[in-house]
C-alpha cells in the first residue's frame, strides 16, 4: 500500500468541535441547517444572483497593462501545456503574466464531479503568449461540504475597462460527493449560508483570486466557518511549504501557503486576506486546508469575502516564495547569487541549491533562472548552503554570512566518475535490465526538508534498460543488475576516480523454467493518479526491466492504455499492456477494473461513476462495460476507505457480515498479496481467502505491487503469472488474459516460482478426480540461486496440512534452481469436496534486487472432487444477506 494512503491528522477546528452553539453558531438537532432555515427565513428574499456573458476576445494577448476574460470560442483558441484539460466553452482569463481557465458547467474530471473549477493556469511570456508549462491537476473551494455545481460560468467583468477581469459561478451548493460519502464526518457542520464564487484576475498580478458571495437568508446570525480549498496536483509537482520544506510530514498545522514546486512551473495557494492557511487532512496527496477565521454574517445580509490566491510562477521555491513576498508587499531583500562551478569542469546548471537558516530551519530552494544564475533574496543573517547535482558528492553545511546588502557565495561541486555499463543474457544479446549501484561508503542522507529522492537501501542509483553511460561520485561501488526473479542476477565490485570512466559488462542469465506462464502485474500507477508523478513510458520501461510481461494501467478514477505507451515505446515483443482503472471509492474499498473501455467523452476518460452507489450496483456497472471488464478487490484488509473486507465487517469464521448492503459476489479476482508476502497475510486476507472458497465462489487469486514509484515500490513485486500456453507478449490479448483470469489460471511469485498439476495435467482452477479421498499432485519449486526458498507448505481447504522442507534432496541435482521437483499425495478433509493450494517461502529478504521483501510463490486452488460428480460442494453457506 502507497505510504500516503492516510489521513495525516484530523484537527479539531472550531467548525468541527462546537463547544458552544449560541457562540459558533451550530446548529442544535445536528447539521441540517438547511431545513432549520424555512423556519426563519427573511422577509425579503434575495433576488438571483447577477450574471455576466461571454466577456471579451481573449484570442490574443490583452493591451499592457490590462486583463481580459472571454469565452473560448473555437479548438484554436485552447491553450496547450504538458496537460491539456481546456475545451471550448470554458472561460479564460489572461494578462501579462499568467493564464487561467474556468471549466464551464459540465460533468468534471478528476474527483470533483462539478463544473466552473480551475482546469489551468500557466505563465504568459514576453510576447504575451502562454508559455505552455501548465500541469495544474484539480482545486475545489467551498465552505465545508458545499460546493458550486454551476448552471452558469459567465463574465461579469471582461477587463476592458482597465479593471479586474472577473468570471462568475453561480449554481445550487451542493455537498462534494467524495467529502460528503468519504470524510463527512469532517465536514459535518452546515450554516445554511449560500454562496456563488468569483474568480478574479488583476491587470498587473500574478495569482486568480477566489472570492465568495455570500448571503445568510437565515433570521438569525450565522457564523461561518471550514471555508475550505482542496487540492490534488501531480505529473511531478512536490508539496511545499516555508516553513517545512518538501517533508510531506510537515503540512499540519498553519502555514503562510501551501505549494506545488516543479521545475519549470510552481502554484501556490494563499489566503486572500493575508492570514495563515489550516491543514485539514491529506488523503492520497488530495489536500484539504481552511480558511484560519471564522465569518461572521448578521441574519439576511450578504457580504463578499476574499478566501484564497492561486499564485503562479515558474520552476523552483524561491521562484514562488518572492512572487508570494511581492503578493504580500513585504520588502524584497538583495538578492544572494550563489556562483556554482564544478570542479574539473562541467555544467553545473542543474543544481539544486537548499538553504537553512543557522539553526537549521528550513528557508528555501534556489535552482537556476532562464540565464543560468542562482540567485535568492535572503535577509541579513546567518545560513548554511547545501548544493546536490545528481551524479556528484553534495556540498553540504556551506556556512555564509549575508549583509544587507546580499552577498556571493562561492560553490565548488566536486567532479564526478562516468560508468558505463551493458548487460547482455545468456546467450550474448542485449536485455533490458535493472542495475542498482551501492557505494561502499553510504551515501549522505540529507534532510527530509529538502525533498531530494531517497534510493531503497541506502543505494547511489538505480538505472533501468539494456545500457547506459552514467555518473557517480568517485569512489567504490558494487553494481548489482537484475530482471526479475527467474533471472540470476550479476554483481560486479569496481572503483573509479574522479574524472575517470569505468566500464561494465553485466549477464544476466535465465534459469527460472517458466514455460508456458506470462507475469504481469495488474496493480499499477503513473501520472494519471494524484499520488504518483511516474511517466507511462518510464513505468514501461521499467516493467520490462523487472521481466514483466503484462501491465495493467489501474490509476485512480482514469481510464487509460499501457499498449498505447508500449507501441509508442517499440517494445511490443517484450510486454503487453492493458487498460483499466482504479475504482477508488474512498467508502468502501477499491477495485481494480481492467480492460476498460477508453470514452474521451465522458468524464475521467470513462471510469465507473461510484458516487452514492452500493457494491453490487457498481460491480454490474463495471461488467457493463463493452470490454466484459475483470473486476479485481484490492488489498481488502487495509485500512478505511481503502478496504473491502473491513469495511464489510467480514468474518471470516462466522461468514457474517456487518454491512449487508455491501455485500456482492460479482468479482473475478482477489488480490491476496498487495506488495507483502504470504506470511503478512497469512492471519488476514488468507484467511477470507480461504473462507470464501469454502463458500463455493471462484475467482482467480492476484498478487500485485500497487506499485506508484518504480524505484520504491518496484514494478511486478508481486507479480501475477497467468498459464497461457506460451511464452510470447506479442500474441497475447485481451481476451487471453480475461479467459484465463476466470477460468483461475494464476499463480503468483513474490520471487519464488510454484507449479503444480494433478494426475492428468489439471492445474488451478480445474476440477481433480479425489474419489477415494486422496489425489496426486506434481509439484515443482523454482527459485534463481540469489532467493531463498525454505519450506513448502500444502492448504486443504483452508487448513495447514503439511510443512516440507526443501533442503534440495528431491531437486534435479543438474539444476540447482530446481528447489523441489516431486509427486504429493493430498488427502481431501472429511473425505468431501475441497480445494488445494501450494505456498512456497523463503525468510531472508530478496535485498539486494527488492528491499526487505520476503520470498514466496502460491498457487490459486485446484480443486478435490470427492464424489466424483463432476462438481464441488461448498463447505461453508454464504452469508445470509
Amino acid at each position: 500500500m502507497h505510504p500516503t494512503h492516510r489521513i495525516m491528522a484530523l484537527l479539531l477546528p472550531s467548525s468541527i468541535l462546537c463547544a458552544s452553539l449560541s457562540l459558533l453558531g451550530c446548529d442544535e438537532g445536528g447539521s441540517d441547517a438547511d431545513a432549520d432555515a424555512n423556519t426563519y427565513e427573511c422577509e425579503t428574499p434575495f433576488p438571483e444572483w447577477e450574471t455576466g456573458g461571454d466577456g471579451a476576445d481573449v484570442s490574443g494577448p490583452p493591451p499592457a497593462g490590462q486583463a481580459r476574460a472571454g469565452r473560448i470560442g473555437s479548438e484554436d483558441q485552447i491553450p496547450r501545456g504538458v496537460k491539456n484539460n481546456v475545451d471550448v466553452g470554458d472561460v479564460m482569463l489572461r494578462n501579462g503574466k499568467v493564464m487561467f481557465v474556468i471549466e464551464a458547467p459540465d460533468e468534471s474530471d478528476g474527483y470533483n464531479p462539478f463544473g466552473g473549477e480551475i482546469v489551468h493556469a500557466d505563465l504568459v511570456g514576453p510576447d504575451g503568449e502562454p508559455l505552455e508549462r501548465n500541469l495544474f491537476g484539480e482545486s475545489l473551494h467551498g465552505i465545508s461540504l458545499k460546493l458550486v455545481d454551476p448552471q452558469s460560468v459567465t463574465v461579469v467583468a471582461d477587463g476592458t475597462d482597465g479593471g479586474d477581469a472577473v468570471v462568475r459561478v453561480v449554481g445550487e451548493n451542493r455537498s462534494m460527493p467524495l467529502l460528503d460519502v468519504a470524510f463527512g464526518f469532517i465536514f459535518e457542520i452546515n450554516h445554511g449560508v449560500v454562496f456563488a464564487v468569483d474568480y478574479v484576475l488583476g491587470a498587473d498580478e500574478d495569482f486568480l483570486e477566489v472570492r465568495f458571495n455570500m448571503r445568510n437568508p437565515i433570521n438569525r446570525w450565522a457564523y461561518v466557518n471550514m471555508i475550505i480549498f482542496g487540492s490534488v496536483q501531480g505529473d511531478g509537482l512536490r508539496f511545499f511549504t516555508p516553513e517545512g520544506g518538501f517533508d510531506q510530514d510537515a503540512l499540519a498545522g498553519t502555514h503562510r501557503m501551501y505549494g506545488y514546486v516543479g521545475d519549470e512551473i510552481s502554484y501556490g495557494f494563499v489566503d486572500a486576506e493575508g492570514q495563515d492557511l489550516r491543514y485539514v487532512m491529506e488523503e492520497s496527496d488530495f489536500l484539504v486546508g481552511e480558511k484560519s477565521r471564522t465569518v461572521p454574517m448578521e441574519s439576511c445580509t450578504e457580504l463578499t469575502l476574499p478566501v484564497i490566491r492561486l499564485v503562479v510562477s515558474g520552476g523552483g521555491a524561491e521562484t514562488l516564495l518572492s512572487v508570494m513576498r511581492g503578493i504580500a508587499g513585504d520588502v524584497e531583500p538583495d538578492k544572494t547569487y550563489f556562483d556554482v562551478t564544478i570542479t574539473g569542469g562541467g555544467d553545473a546548471l542543474a543544481t539544486r541549491i537548499h538553504v537553512t537558516d543557522a539553526g537549521g530551519g528550513y528557508v528555501t530552494s534556489i535552482i537556476a533562472d532562464g540565464e543560468g544564475i542562482f540567485a535568492a533574496a535572503l535577509p541579513a543573517g546567518d545560513y548554511l548552503a547545501t548544493a546536490v547535482l545528481d551524479g556528484h558528492a553534495p556540498v553540504e553545511d556551506l556556512a555564509f554570512t549575508v549583509g544587507s546588502t546580499g552577498t556571493t557565495v562561492d560553490i565548488a561541486i566536486p567532479q564526478a566518475s562516468t560508468v558505463t555499463y551493458g548487460v547482455v543474457d545468456g546467450l550474448g544479446e542485449p536485455i533490458p535490465a535493472k542495475v542498482i549501484f551501492f557505494a561502499d561508503d553510504v551515501p549522505v542522507s540529507l534532510p527530509g526538508s529538502f525533498g531530494e529522492k531517497r534510493y531503497p537501501q541506502e543505494a547511489s542509483l538505480y538505472v533501468f534498460g539494456s545500457s547506459a553511460s552514467v555518473t557517480l561520485p568517485p569512489g567504490g561501488y558494487t553494481a548489482v543488475a537484475s530482471r526479475g526473479p527467474e533471472y540470476e542476477i550479476d554483481e560486479q565490485s569496481f572503483t573509479v576516480g574522479a574524472g575517470e570512466t569505468a566500464a561494465l559488462d553485466l549477464t544476466v542469465v535465465h534459469s527460472v523454467d517458466s514455460t508456458g506462464l506470462l507475469c504481469g502485474d495488474f496493480h499499477v500507477h503513473s501520472v494519471h493518479s494524484a499520488d504518483s508523478s511516474d511517466p507511462r513510458g518510464d513505468k514501461v520501461r521499467a516493467a520490462v526491466a523487472e521481466g514483466v510481461e503484462i501491465l495493467v494501467s489501474t490509476d485512480h478514477e482514469w481510464v487509460a492504455d499501457y499498449q498505447d505507451d508500449v507501441v509508442a515505446e517499440g517494445l511490443t515483443d517484450w510486454i503487453h499492456g492493458v487498460s483499466g482503472s482504479e475504482l477508488t471509492t474512498f467508502s468502501w474499498g477499491h477495485f481494480n477494473v481492467y480492460p476498460q473501455t477508453q470514452r474521451p467523452d465522458l468524464p475521467n476518460n470513462g471510469a465507473v461513476d461510484w458516487y452514492y452507489k452500493d457494491t453490487p450496483e457498481v460491480m454490474a456497472l463495471a461488467h457493463a462495460d463493452p470490454l466484459d471488464p475483470i473486476v479485481q478487490i484490492n488489498h481488502p484488509r487495509s485500512g478505511s476507505f481503502q478496504g473491502y473486507f473491513t469495511t464489510l465487517g467480514f468474518d471470516p469464521v462466522e461468514g457474517t457480515v456487518e454491512r449487508p448492503e455491501l455485500w456482492s459476489t460479482d468479482f473475478d479476482a482477489l488480490e491476496v498479496v498487495n506488495g507483502e508476502a504470504f506470511a503478512e497475510i497469512e492471519e488476514t486476507t488468507a484467511r477470507d481467502w480461504f473462507a470464501l472458497l469454502n463458500m463455493g465462489l471462484r475467482f482467480a487469486c492476484m498478487g500485485n505491487s500497487d506499485t506508484h514509484d518504480f524505484v520504491s515500490s518496484e514494478i511486478g513485486y508481486p507479480r501475477t503469472c497467468l498459464v497461457v500456453g506460451h511464452d510470447d507478449p506479442s500474441i497475447l490479448t485481451n481476451d487471453d488474459i480475461r479467459e484465463k483470469i476466470r477460468a483461475m489460471k494464476t499463480v503468483v511469485s513474490g520471487g519464488i516460482l510454484i507449479t503444480a498439476e494433478g494426475p492428468g495435467g489439471e492445474g488451478p482452477g480445474d476440477i481433480v478426480d479425489a474419489f477415494g479421498g486422496t489425489a496426486d499432485f506434481h509439484v515443482v519449486v523454482q527459485a534463481p540461486a540469489w532467493v531463498d526458498a525454505l519450506r513448502l507448505k500444502v492448504f486443504v481447504d483452508g487448513d495447514l496440512a503439511r510443512t516440507i522442507a526443501l533442503d534440495g534432496t528431491t531437486a534435479d541435482p543438474s539444476n540447482p534452481t530446481v528447489r523441489f521437483d516431486d509427486t504429493l499425495v493430498v488427502a481431501t478433509s472429511d473425505g468431501a469436496d475441497g480445494w488445494v493450494i501450494f505456498v512456497a517461502e523463503g525468510d531472508a529478504s530478496l535485498d539486494p534486487v527488492v528491499e526487505g521483501h520476503l520470498p514466496f510463490g502460491f498457487t490459486s486452488p485446484i480443486y478435490l472432487d470427492a464424489d466424483s460428480d463432476g462438481g464441488i460442494t461448498p463447505r461453508m453457506a454464504l452469508p445470509a444477506i
